[in-house]
């Protein structure tokens, strides 16, 4: 990437970018498109499996589990038997419970057991008998 943060939001790149190749400039990548004011309607009809898992991933890693949920969702609706993606999802709210402060929101403000509820829905959908 020319970007020397990718973790920025969507406003920051942009304007990395029109610095970097002109005040015209307009990113049509995939994390842009979901970052910005897409609409559903508009995400849903740019759908593509692989874009789609990696920048989920990537929210994953940068901790930002809200993302990587709603992405995981939208792959689930065109690909529901997704054994690797139903278990990320599931992922995600483990990622949320541990990132939420406990005295804020009590218990993990519910995210543990939406967590493990997703598991055991992921387990039963793609027949994981270990789960």
């Amino acid at each position: 990437s020319k970007l020397d943060n990718l973790d920025d939001d969507v406003s920051s790149r942009e304007k990395a970018l029109k610095q970097l190749m002109g005040p015209k400039f307009s990113c049509s990548c995939i994390r842009c498109e979901y970052d910005g004011n897409a609409t559903e309607e508009i995400r849903n009809s740019n759908y593509e499996y692989h874009q789609h898992k990696r920048l989920a991933d990537l929210a994953m890693q940068q901790g930002r589990f809200d993302d990587a949920a709603k992405l995981y969702n939208l792959i689930l609706k065109h690909n529901p038997l997704d054994g690797d993606v139903l278990h990320a999802r599931a992922a995600s709210f483990l990622g949320k419970a541990s990132s939420t402060p406990f005295g804020q929101f009590g218990h993990c403000h519910g995210y543990f057991v939406e967590a493990q509820k997703l598991w055991k829905e992921a387990g039963d959908l793609v027949g994981c008998e270990n789960h």
